[in-house]
């Protein structure tokens, strides 16, 4: 099962009334794997009562072991009302050693 399978398979668990786009984004970067950096847009009305870094918090909680096997996640956590204020996540930059 590849890791992003995974990680999919384990957020759908832990926020099921979540909406997210995973996005594997390790072309953008130097070396060779294939699976080391994703970017991470969730919406979810759990988020409503916390700040940004509790909302990074509870991700990483909920991905657990998960989080070992890939080398970098950009998370965008949002509330459905903060989404909809936003045309679209953040852009994420190349890597500079690219």
């Amino acid at each position: 099962m590849s890791t992003e399978h995974v990680i999919r398979e384990t957020l759908e668990n832990a926020y099921p009334e979540a909406t997210f786009d995973l996005i594997n984004e390790s072309h953008m970067h130097s070396g060779n794997s294939t699976e080391s950096h994703f970017k991470l847009i969730i919406v979810d009305e759990r988020f409503n009562e916390l700040p940004l870094i509790s909302r990074h918090k509870d991700i990483y909680k909920n991905l657990g072991e998960v989080i070992k096997t890939f080398h970098a996640l950009a998370i965008h956590a949002y509330t459905k009302e903060e989404y909809s204020k936003i045309d679209h996540a953040p852009k994420s930059p190349n890597c500079s050693k690219k």
